[in-house]
Order: C-alpha cells, then structure tokens, then sequence
C-alpha cells in the first residue's frame, strides 16, 4: 500500500470517526459521560463503514465519495421534491375524482453503475413520495409510480443526474458515449 493511499484511508477513517462522534453527542445531548460507551460504538461503526467500502470498492470499479460542496444543492433538491411530492399525493388522494394512473416505469440508468452511487438513487427515489422501486436489475431498475406519464420518467432522470453529480460523475461525457 503506498502511502498516498495510506493518507487518503487514514482521512477517510478520521473523518468518519469524528462524524459518527458528533452524532453521538448530539443523540445524547452532549452528554460527555456516555462517552465512554459511545467510544466502543463509534469504532465499531468506523470500521465496519471502512470494510464495507473497501468490499464495494473491490467488487466494481464506481465512484464511491461524495462531493461535499454539493451535497446543499442535492438537500435542496430531496427536500422541494418531497414537498411538492407530498402536496401532490395529498391532492391526489382527496380529490373525489381520484386523479391516479398507477404503473410501472421500467428506468435503464444512464449514469450510475450498480453499486454505491445507484443504492442511494433507489433509496432517494423509494423516499420521494408517489414513487417506490420495485426491483433493481443490472441494467435498471422497476419503479411503480402514482402517476404513469413521461414527467415521471424526465423526474427519474433529473434525479438520476443530481445523484450522479453528487458523485462527480461527468453527464456530459456519459451523454456522448453510446
């Protein structure tokens, strides 16, 4: 192991252990005493997160971190997408007309490959209201949705290319390859 990747684990390790310390303290409402029990988990859950990545990281070859300067803009995105989401699923529900077109949206992903980065588009797009991912297949993934038209699958796809930012997946480049 050289020891640029020695440093980049070592970050990598640290940062994780001071995340996962902080939300301990803000669980216990910084309650320093419970410290000390909480040290025996926090390094639990360090190491168990450093295996896990390493096993996802020899298993296909994806981009796995995250850009933290736009994670803002992928909050903003999750959280205007459940309120109109929610709004618009309420609206449905209550209407005497029952305004629904449930279905299935077969989605084959452009960007993300099977891994990491396409477990958080499912999991965001499960949360989302209106919409639940049925099944994920290697090439796509089954979403059944409220509402079966195209701006279901264009929201789909802008979900998909908010994720594959967040990673710092070039869409443009993987626009241009067939």
């Amino acid at each position: 192991m050289s020891k640029r990747f020695f440093f980049k684990d070592l970050k990598v390790l640290v940062f994780t252990a001071l995340l996962l310390a902080f939300i301990w303290l803000v669980l216990v409402e910084f309650d320093y005493r419970s410290f000390i029990v909480g040290a025996f988990f926090i390094l639990i859950a360090t190491s168990l997160s450093y295996c896990l990545r390493v096993v996802q990281d020899k298993k296909v070859e994806v981009k796995s971190s995250i850009r933290l300067l736009l994670l803002p803009k992928f909050v903003f995105f999750f959280v205007t997408q459940s309120i109109v989401g929610g709004f618009d699923t309420a609206k449905r529900a209550f209407s005497p007309a029952l305004n629904i077109k449930p279905g299935f949206i077969k989605y084959q992903m452009r960007f993300l490959t099977m891994g990491v980065n396409s477990n958080l588009f499912t999991n965001l797009v499960s949360l989302l209201p209106g919409s639940l991912i049925v099944m994920q297949e290697p090439d796509g993934i089954i979403v059944h949705v409220l509402s079966l038209n195209t701006a279901s699958q264009n929201d789909l796809a802008k979900c998909e290319s908010i994720v594959a930012n967040l990673y710092g997946i070039d869409i443009c480049a993987a626009k241009a390859t067939p």
